[in-house]
């Protein structure tokens, strides 16, 4: 996390202002010393929080859910962003919804390849995007891995969308410009 926020930091100072998404453990969020030291992080290199996204995996089962919703509300208060990862496949249950000080819900991957010619698919995407939407949230749609399908996405509200059409991962941070994009015209 250390060299990852030092990276962004640098990319800022090239007037690029990249977000940083961490993809962080049921057991790491249920550690009380975690939010200090990333909100340290944030805050030693001085990176705009509203830039730093905390991925919880929805596949991760909580043990102690108190001790990661207290985390995560000291997260978000201090102006990071927190998305529930892989929506629909694992533990959560759409009370985290609800619950959890959430920004971003990323439906999973299996909901998304071959939604073209999957209908049920496509009413699951389009429900569970306006449910977000009503709780004040945006949805990421994950596994875009074609115009058909980020045009589907569109069609059915999905505010975002990420996967290889979108920017295959790099190691090069410096020369990434973006692997999440708004395609509803929000930012």
């Amino acid at each position: 996390m250390d060299k990852a926020l030092q990276k962004l930091a640098a990319t800022w100072e090239t007037g690029r202002r990249l977000s940083f998404s961490i993809n962080v453990s049921a057991p790491t969020l249920q550690s009380s010393g975690f939010p200090d030291i990333l909100i340290g992080l944030v805050r030693k290199y001085r990176v705009d929080p509203g830039h730093v996204i905390v991925e919880l995996t929805e596949t991760a089962y909580i043990e102690n859910f108190q001790m990661v919703l207290s985390n995560l509300e000291r997260i978000s208060n201090a102006g990071l962003l927190v998305a529930l990862d892989d929506f629909g496949v694992g533990f959560s249950s759409f009370s985290y919804l609800k619950k959890l000080p959430l920004s971003y819900v990323k439906l999973d991957g299996s909901y998304i390849l071959d939604l073209e010619n999957n209908p049920d698919n496509q009413v699951f995407v389009e429900s569970l995007n306006k449910m977000v939407n009503a709780f004040g949230m945006r949805t990421i749609a994950e596994f875009v891995e074609d115009e058909v399908t980020l045009r589907k996405l569109e069609e059915l509200g999905v505010e975002y969308a990420q996967g290889y059409y979108i920017g295959k991962p790099s190691p090069k941070l410096l020369e990434m410009v973006s692997g999440t994009v708004s395609i509803a015209g929000t930012s």
